[in-house]
């Protein structure tokens, strides 16, 4: 059996959505912990900044990290949102069930994804 390269493609493209999944919540909470870390003068979290820093420029550095942090696992979660979307929808619209099922199923899944 041949393979085409859409379908190689297609093929690769949940891990590759798992993995961006991973390393997006994984860097989220990283930057929160150095967020609050810095934000409340932990000494493991100033020592990994190289200048001597004050009580405002830690605060504020915290204020980065929490910015950075903010995005990052809002792309995490709504990946996650989107992906049981999508496994929902997978489900109530399967073959295997009669046409006018599948019609009414795939309306049901586009008013959850619209209520999301």
């Amino acid at each position: 059996m041949v393979v085409s390269e859409d379908q190689k493609k297609a093929d690769l493209r949940p891990k590759r959505n798992n993995v961006m999944l991973a390393v997006s919540g994984i860097a989220g909470l990283v930057m929160v912990v150095l967020a609050i870390g810095f934000f409340l003068q932990q000494t493991w979290a100033t020592a990994i900044w190289p200048w001597k820093a004050s009580k405002l420029s830690n605060i504020y550095l915290s204020s980065i990290f929490a910015a950075i942090a903010a995005p990052m696992l809002w792309i995490a979660w709504s990946r996650i949102v989107r992906l049981q979307i999508e496994r929902v929808r997978y489900e109530l619209v399967s073959d295997d069930r009669p046409k006018d099922c599948r019609v009414r199923s795939e309306k049901l899944a586009d008013e959850v994804a619209v209520k999301l």
